[in-house]
């Protein structure tokens, strides 16, 4: 049994797979073992899977599920006290998961740590915001932002994970990370590792790049916590209502995006109907300005 399980999502990656097997390969911390869900990959990527040869490296086939589904596959099928996700175009620094371990270890209150990344590839593909880091508590920092930039920069613990049924969730993708990092940041602190970083690859081909899908995934998300809001309450002991205003500002920010996006596109119907539910959301002077600019270019202008 391994102390670590690395789990990486392959669905016809190419030859991008290969430099980011090894960058796991060059840990500096060695009792790992690598799990590649194949989440119904074509050639030439299932060659380039059945050419690794390390020991350490266990490959799942399975059809085609999307992300989510391949990353649950993988932390069901894991045998170490801890989980680290990784993309299969990201690459980590040598020493990640002997310090993430560390830290873990030595922290019996933190659930997860996560790492800064550093980003390489084509930089006028995404804007990478600096959102800070998780605060002291974590769901509500959270709830706030998603602080956490990509999966590849945590490890958190499998036992919290099997014990309070946490997945990620398919209806969730682009935001299934935010939405398990929401579930499990209820039972315990997330702990940041500044020294390693993650070499997050930037290309026309991440998820985050499509915007208008990330807000709908956000406000997908947002909906299932608000669900959960009283028996978050009680594990939190945070009151209902200040975790329910929280919830409802940073979902009419996603309403909003939504609304410019759809003025950029000259969407006047579908901005008009976004910017009245961020009125709904969260009233303010700048939801009721945006709202009145797309009520009167609705009726003004062609679609």
């Amino acid at each position: 049994m391994a102390e670590i399980s690395v789990i990486i999502p392959v669905y016809n990656t190419g030859a991008l797979l290969i430099e980011t097997v090894n960058s796991v390969l060059q840990q500096s911390f060695t009792d790992f073992e690598l799990i590649l869900v194949d989440d119904g990959s074509r050639e030439p990527t299932r060659e380039i899977i059945a050419g690794f040869t390390d020991e350490r490296i266990v490959v799942i086939t399975q059809p085609n599920g999307g992300v989510a589904s391949a990353r649950n596959t993988g932390i069901s099928a894991a045998s170490g006290k801890y989980i680290a996700l990784l993309d299969h175009d990201d690459l980590w620094h040598k020493d990640k998961l002997l310090i993430q371990k560390q830290m873990l270890d030595s922290d019996s209150g933190a659930v997860l740590v996560y790492s800064p990344i550093e980003v390489f590839g084509s930089s006028d593909t995404i804007d990478i915001p600096d959102y800070g880091i998780v605060g002291g508590d974590a769901f509500v920092s959270e709830l706030e932002q998603n602080k956490i930039h990509s999966t590849s920069c945590v490890m958190f613990r499998k036992e919290t994970v099997e014990k309070n049924g946490i997945v990620f969730v398919t209806g969730t993708v682009p935001c299934d990370d935010w939405y398990f990092y929401l579930q499990l940041a209820q039972y315990g602190k997330f702990i940041h590792s500044q020294d390693v970083p993650v070499y997050y690859r930037l290309h026309q081909g991440n998820q985050s790049s499509d915007t208008a899908k990330m807000y709908n995934a956000g406000i997908t998300v947002l909906g299932l916590i608000k669900e959960q809001l009283p028996d978050i309450s009680r594990r939190t002991e945070k009151s209902e209502a200040e975790l329910l205003q929280i919830l409802l500002s940073h979902l009419a920010k996603h309403y909003r995006g939504l609304t410019r996006l759809a003025l950029k596109r000259r969407a006047y119907k579908e901005a008009y109907c976004a910017a009245k539910q961020e009125l709904k959301a969260n009233f303010s002077l700048k939801a009721v300005i945006l709202f009145l600019l797309a009520a009167v270019l609705r009726l003004i202008l062609p679609q």
